[in-house]
């Protein structure tokens, strides 16, 4: 009895630390860099899953990650309010991930796609920060990949989303974005 109660007793513990995340993640201040940012990635467990997504590691750069099964539509989405307390300019906010694509049979139906969505004053703006399919070729995972920036002004909600589409056949990875505000390029 005495094992059963350790037993449920670490179990529980396991389970509290990883809903112990502060959502949203406070940001951090990158001021001593050469060109300041605030770094506003959000932890792991901030983020909402759906579809065939499971923990991964990108093996390049050794960043933990998701891996996006399918077949189907898969996503992972998180989301916060801009604060100009923690914003350098608000016309400079960036999300990059590093993502593994390898397409078997080099379709487009095998795709992974970075968003951000803004919302201000109820009205959405979608941001196509990164997107590949299997038909440009495989990726290997080495690259950080940030194809544009966006605005948010303080106030705002910003999501940045992971979208992956597996016809049953690719292997599709992404580590968990990098998300910030800098003062410039």
């Amino acid at each position: 009895m005495k094992k059963l109660i350790v037993v449920f007793a670490l179990l529980s513990l396991s389970i509290a630390g990883s809903a112990l995340a502060t959502c949203p993640t406070t940001p951090i201040d990158h001021d001593h860099e050469f060109v300041p940012w605030f770094e506003w990635t959000q932890d792991a467990a901030c983020y909402s899953l759906t579809g065939y997504i499971s923990s991964a590691t990108i093996s390049c750069p050794n960043r933990p990650g998701w891996s996006f099964g399918g077949p189907g539509l898969s996503y992972a989405v998180t989301s916060f309010t801009a604060n100009s307390n923690y914003m350098y300019n608000p016309n400079n906010w960036f999300a990059d991930a590093f993502f593994y694509l390898d397409s078997p049979d080099a379709t487009a139906s095998d795709w992974v796609e970075l968003l951000a969505v803004v919302t201000h004053n109820g009205t959405d703006t979608a941001y196509v920060l990164f997107y590949w399919n299997g038909s440009m070729g495989s990726l290997n995972g080495c690259v950080n990949q940030h194809n544009q920036i966006f605005s948010a002004a303080a106030g705002d909600t910003v999501a940045i989303k992971i979208y992956a589409s597996n016809s049953g056949n690719a292997t599709i990875q992404a580590s968990y974005p990098v998300i910030g505000d800098s003062s410039g390029s």
